[in-house]
């Protein structure tokens, strides 16, 4: 990666508290390694997965042809969630099965 706003990439973390279990959804870019977009939810679905990419897209001033990596949960496997990626000029990316890995990054 050699400039902002290329390659980034998602995941979600499960947070259990007092109150039960939250979700929190982060996109990093992987060039500056900041955050980019971040999201909390109830409930671990694609609209979580959505919301996060719409803040970042936002956040970076509405970037184009961005390459969006993440793992193939369910979340980002959802055709809300690939039509989102695509209403915003991203391309969503995942790995193949077994590969969980290679968005550790995040």
């Amino acid at each position: 990666m050699t400039k902002l706003d290329k390659v980034w990439c998602g995941d979600i973390t499960f947070l259990k508290t007092e109150k039960g279990w939250f979700y929190l959804a982060v996109v990093l870019d992987l060039y500056a390694r900041n955050v980019v977009g971040w999201a909390f939810s109830t409930i671990a679905d694609s609209q979580l997965t959505q919301d996060v990419v719409i803040m970042g897209w936002k956040s970076r001033g509405r970037p184009s042809d961005i390459l969006l990596h993440s793992d193939q949960g369910t979340q980002y496997s959802s055709y809300s969630y690939r039509a989102t990626c695509s209403r915003y000029r991203m391309t969503a990316s995942m790995s193949r099965k077994g590969n969980c890995w290679d968005n550790a990054v995040t």
